[in-house]
């Protein structure tokens, strides 16, 4: 697990900061120009595919999962945390990176910054908010929330059935064109109108493995909250 880690963060720190992106952590509707792609080596796209893919390990412990995020938001539930971690080992998805997209769409939790979802709703993905002031699907708990994110990832990024015993609670699991998206940044303009959606969710999950939050100004009412994550070249489309 040590020497993963550290791989993913060597290749993590390796990259140049190219660009800065101003992200309202209320779910994302705004677009910007996509950036030329950067010429790359054969073995860097192999090491770039693995590291931006949604299918694979949940490397960071549920332990820290949970101390990240509560260090900006301190009612964050230990129980969230450990069912990302979880449920998305049971799916093969990647839990943490989940995670970090979470924290985009809710504003570290705190279903601030203009989303219409409420924390009773269990939606950590913002499932069903097809436009501003919609306030989408709701969930029984806590670990239904959760599973009907990871489902709604395991449609994009993969074809296969989903993993033995479990059943579909994701109300939008039949609209996904089945395996269209394998990677976090082939989410852009698919989960969210922006071009640099998934880029913006690898950055923050380069945080996570630093355990280094950015910091999250307090915002005033009905304002939406903003971090500036700087974009690895290696990300930008």
């Amino acid at each position: 697990m040590k020497s993963r880690n550290h791989h993913i963060r060597g290749i993590l720190t390796a990259l140049t900061l190219a660009a800065t992106l101003t992200l309202s952590v209320a779910p994302v509707f705004a677009s910007g120009r996509r950036q030329p792609k950067a010429a790359k080596t054969a073995k860097t796209d192999s090491r770039s595919d693995n590291l931006l893919s949604i299918l694979g390990p949940t490397e960071v412990s549920a332990d820290r999962m949970w101390a990240f995020v509560a260090s900006v938001n301190p009612d964050f539930s230990p129980d969230i945390a450990r069912a990302f971690y979880d449920i998305g080992r049971r799916y093969g998805i990647r839990g943490d990176v989940a995670l970090c997209q979470a924290v985009i769409e809710t504003g570290w939790f705190r279903f601030s910054g203009g989303t219409a979802v409420t924390p009773d709703q269990h939606n950590y993905c913002g499932l069903g908010v097809t436009s501003l002031g919609v306030k989408g699907h709701a969930f029984e708990s806590v670990e239904e929330g959760v599973t009907a994110h990871m489902q709604h990832l395991y449609a994009y990024a993969t074809r296969l059935p989903l993993p033995k015993g479990e059943r579909v609670v994701d109300p939008r699991f039949t609209l996904v064109r089945r395996g269209v998206a394998s990677s976090w940044t082939d989410l852009n303009r698919r989960w969210a109108a922006n071009d640099h959606y998934g880029e913006s969710i690898m950055a923050l999950f380069e945080r996570l493995l630093n355990d280094d939050p950015p910091v999250a100004p307090a915002s005033a009412e009905g304002e939406p909250t903003v971090l500036e994550l700087g974009i690895p070249d290696e990300y930008i489309q």
